[in-house]
């Protein structure tokens, strides 16, 4: 029963100790001889004076009292010296004598696992954390079915952070007792320890009652992580039922009273009456808990947080740092550890970033600091979050791919073929062989194959390191090579490593000429196919052993085409090139299929973007399209670009998507078809389906931004704004001041109500002054938002970024007073929407967009007549039931015009219509709170109840 209660908590564990203690008293009195039922009294004793469920004098006399009787009896007793270590380390934190007990406790037990136990608990206390393991692993050695022992050698693996074996030792005490849920729950929150990951403990949690009392702190703890106010009132409540008023946290030493888990709840709601209350009372009860333990570290350490939320920021300091002062990591390093945490957090929540991220580097970094799941989902941190030196900290806690999900055999990252000719210019030549290898690879079912943008960060060749390479792109092998090319002949050498041995597999050396070399790609991918054990269908055989062209010059002009990928797609000069290069291949070569292929798609991009947005560029996409069909209709290339014509020109989202899925099959693994399918996919509002897809993309090329881009957008598309962060934190990982991404994870911080996290990000240096300017726009500082968005449209923006600037400035300056200026804007906006539209293409979502825009810079300047029919063109030219992604953008462009002209009837139908429909909108109701543009009808009763947050 006394091992039963090491690892209970609460009401539970006090009474399996009170009824412990009970029944060795009975023994004793049985048997006042009974050496081991003193022994254990003791402990019992020491046990509840240490877990605080009676910290008095008279209880630790009351095991001393014991501990002699059993030295009375049996002055050598090994069991008597383990007692009084147990006593010394319970009692006073004596630690080094505590040990000297045990050595001579292990003279007459030296095959008693609890003795070993002990060491264990001591050497982590002293920061042996080595000797801790060895101790543990021993003691589970000697009595492999003890729970309490078990239990605390898995503790020590997550101290140490060492998820996998802690899980593997956790696995034995759930089989031990299979229908203890405390266990369950405890093996469940590794997961979220090391991956920030909460679905096993949600599947545990749904097993249980939600009013059950075991489960009750760890719902407070999962409900502070997802920022769930009603789930930790809920949990408060269960809470009540143990009738406890004090809850531990860290390693013992922290007590935390419920007014303070109140106050971190009213904190989390923003109710700043209901957080001063709440921890005014803390507060004082805390102050007794110090004068109780003047000496102690940790009470004056939550003392010091309880000042900081209340606004005490010296004291806090002060309190903080005579806390580190009283538990320095040298004299306990778990005590000294919970301390240096909270005086962090304190740092933190008092503005103090620099010392916060100072003392956040240490914990990062050693033993019993903040596991990932901690630093990544506690509001704790939520004022450092987006400094780039805290996301920094938070990147190394994450755990390595391989520590997610074991790496397959056959996955393989193709890096980028060194350039060995004499002639620079070649470059693109290596890169295109490169290229095609990696091409063929992709189109094999079996095999994992790492996309181009992400392989290409890897170019020099002199700085990989394979093993670093496998655990960033989650890959068992990667294959380099290099390319000369002398004169009418081709020397390519290639080798294929195990990133996890950093064992050469094979290698192989290649001399041909140029002739004989438009094969060797394909020739090349058999071989590694082989090595892989990746079995090829007949198709797949073809596939790669198939020769585009025989043309050498018409090759070169396609890899220089190819080439061009690694430029921005937006960009008007990376197409122009590309789609010269293709027009000369095909001109050199004109069976050439493939390359029309290519052709064809970039003439459908080039009108999509509105480059050339007139039909005889929509011509030249379908006439090499009918080109490319003529010549091999069943080339998978072939399917992609008459996907992207009827995506991009017909706009005819079916069709296109059924091209997609015929190129998918025979290239399963290639991100380009992947990407258009997600794409695809969110036109038609298949949005799981799109999120499955476009989270295979990101998984094959982790480190193309875009794709990672495209992926969270889409999550805040179905308001999953906790996903789309999290996408975005994994971008930053790679860009720490990527633009688009800030505006990402600010967004869904304001939309997840958290201001002052979203602040946090705009710190960021990357930040765009257009993002600034509504930050400022949405508290309401209009002259200053008015002054950003001046700046930021003198910085050169051009088409949808400068018509919305304009717009975004009519607001501010309207808002400002500043009459005149507000329509000098707005009159620009009119000015600029109309020339645009008549540049281009008619019944578009170019058109449609323009027009929406039109009828807000209309509503601005008051001409309601004209701004609802421009609106009303918007809606008709895209209509919500034929582009469920874009249609509902023309929605909340028609709201904003009716709010301008304060037309509240209007307006809130459309709105509540929004709030239920997935869409790339703002039309969430902490935005609709945050945005000036809502002001005119934002007294109405119906828009307060839209934007008034439901209780589940």
């Amino acid at each position: 029963m006394i091992d039963k209660a090491a690892y209970e908590s609460g009401e539970e564990q006090g009474k399996d100790y009170f009824q412990a203690i009970e029944l060795f008293n009975q023994a004793i009195a049985r048997d006042p001889a009974f050496l081991l039922a003193y022994c254990r009294l003791a402990e019992g004793d020491d046990e509840l004076y240490f877990q605080r469920l009676d910290h008095t004098p008279s209880r630790l006399e009351l095991a001393k009292s014991a501990i002699n009787s059993a030295f009375r009896l049996k002055p050598d007793s090994g069991e008597a010296h383990l007692a009084l270590a147990t006593h010394l380390y319970h009692g006073y934190f004596d630690y080094d004598h505590a040990r000297d007990e045990l050595a001579i406790a292990g003279r007459t037990l030296p095959n008693n696992a609890r003795i070993f136990e002990w060491s264990g608990f001591i050497d982590r206390r002293q920061s042996r954390w080595h000797d801790a393991v060895r101790n543990f692993e021993r003691a589970t050695e000697l009595d492999p079915r003890n729970v309490k022992i078990l239990t605390s050698a898995a503790t020590t693996y997550g101290l140490l952070r060492e998820y996998k074996q802690g899980r593997e030792v956790f696995d034995r005490v759930v089989a031990l007792e299979p229908n203890n849920i405390g266990h369950r729950l405890v093996r469940a929150w590794i997961d979220v320890k090391e991956r920030a990951n909460t679905r096993a403990v949600r599947a545990v949690l749904e097993e249980i009652l939600a009013d059950n009392p075991e489960s009750a702190r760890l719902r407070f703890d999962l409900a502070l992580y997802d920022r769930d106010a009603v789930a930790a009132d809920h949990a408060l409540a269960a809470l009540g039922a143990l009738g406890e008023d004090t809850f531990g946290a860290g390693r013992g030493g922290m007590q935390f009273c419920r007014a303070y888990l109140q106050g971190s709840v009213a904190r989390m709601k923003g109710d700043a009456a209901a957080t001063h209350a709440a921890f005014t009372v803390a507060r004082a009860q805390q102050e007794a808990a110090v004068r109780a333990q003047p000496d102690y570290g940790p009470p004056l350490g939550v003392l010091g947080l309880i000042d900081a939320a209340l606004g005490r920021k010296e004291e806090a300091l002060l309190e903080g740092r005579r806390a580190l002062e009283l538990a320095p990591m040298a004299k306990d390093s778990l005590d000294g550890v919970d301390v240096l945490y909270v005086y962090a957090v304190i740092c933190a929540w008092t503005g103090e970033r620099d010392l916060a991220i100072e003392q956040l580097e240490t914990l990062a970094k050693i033993p019993a600091g903040p596991s990932y799941g901690d630093i990544r989902l506690s509001p704790n941190w939520d004022p450092l979050r987006g400094d780039l030196r805290f996301e920094k900290i938070v990147a190394s806690l994450a755990p390595s791919t391989s520590a997610l999900t074991p790496f397959s055999d056959k996955s393989i990252a193709v890096l980028p073929f060194e350039n060995l000719s004499a002639e620079k210019n070649d470059a693109f030549f290596a890169d295109g062989i490169q290229d095609d290898v990696l091409t063929n690879l992709a189109a094999i079912k079996e095999l994992k194959v790492i996309s181009h943008t992400s392989v290409m960060a890897y170019r020099d060749a002199g700085a990989r390191n394979a093993r670093e390479i496998g655990q960033t792109l989650s890959v068992a092998n990667v294959l380099e090579g290099s390319v000369r090319r002398v004169g009418d002949r081709v020397v390519v050498n290639v080798q294929l490593v195990d990133t996890r041995t950093d064992r050469h597999l094979w290698a192989k050396h290649y001399d041909r000429t140029l002739t004989d070399s438009l094969g060797l790609q394909g020739e090349v991918a058999n071989e590694i196919a082989t090595l892989l054990q990746a079995t090829l269908s007949p198709n797949e055989k073809a596939r790669v052993e198939l020769r585009p062209t025989n043309s050498v010059p018409a090759y070169d002009a396609y890899l220089r085409g190819r080439a061009f990928t690694g430029g921005s797609p937006f960009d008007k000069p990376t197409v122009d090139g590309a789609i010269h290069s293709y027009q000369e291949a095909v001109k050199l070569d004109p069976g050439f299929a493939l390359a029309w292929a290519y052709l064809s798609r970039r003439q459908s991009e080039y009108y999509w973007l509105g480059f050339d947005p007139s039909p005889a560029r929509l011509a030249a996409a379908k006439d090499a399209l009918d080109r490319a069909l003529s010549l091999d209709p069943n080339l998978p290339e072939t399917h992609l670009a008459l996907g992207y014509y009827r995506f991009y020109g017909s706009r005819d989202f079916s069709e296109a998507l059924a091209e997609f899925e015929l190129a998918e099959k025979s290239l399963p693994n290639n991100v380009d078809v992947l990407r258009a399918v997600g794409l695809i996919q969110r036109r038609l509002g298949h949005w799981d389906e799109a999120i499955t897809v476009l989270r295979r993309v990101v998984e094959l090329d982790p480190r193309n931004i875009e794709s990672a881009s495209i992926l969270a957008t889409t999550y805040m598309t179905n308001r999953r704004f906790a996903d789309a962060i999290a996408v975005a934190d994994h971008i930053f990982a790679v860009e720490p001041s990527n633009t688009a991404t800030i505006w990402i994870k600010t967004t869904g911080l304001w939309a997840l109500s958290k201001p002052e996290a979203a602040d946090a990000v705009l710190a960021n240096p990357g930040t765009d002054l257009h993002l600034r300017a509504h930050a400022r726009l949405n508290k309401r500082h209009y002259s200053e938002a008015a002054d950003l968005f001046s700046k930021a449209l003198n910085n050169n923006r051009l088409g949808d970024e400068k018509n919305e600037l304009l717009l975004d400035l009519g607001l501010a300056e309207q808002r400002a007073g500043n009459a005149v200026a507000s329509k000098a804007a707005y009159e620009r906006a009119v000015q600029q929407l109309t020339q645009e539209l008549s540049t281009v293409s008619k019944d578009s979502g170019p058109e449609a967009t323009l027009h929406s825009l039109l009828g807000v810079a209309y509503a601005g300047l008051g001409n309601s007549a004209a701004a609802v029919s421009e609106g009303q063109k918007g809606m008709a030219l895209q209509p919500t039931s034929e582009d469920p992604f874009e249609g509902p953008e023309r929605e909340e462009d028609m709201a904003k015009i009716y709010a301008l002209l304060g037309d509240a009837d209007h307006a809130i139908p459309i709105l509540k219509r929004l709030l239920q429909t997935s869409a790339p909108t703002e039309i969430v109701p902490t935005l609709l709170r945050l945005n000036p543009i809502w002001d005119p009808i934002r007294d109405d009763p119906r828009f307060q109840e839209l934007v008034t947050e439901k209780k589940p």
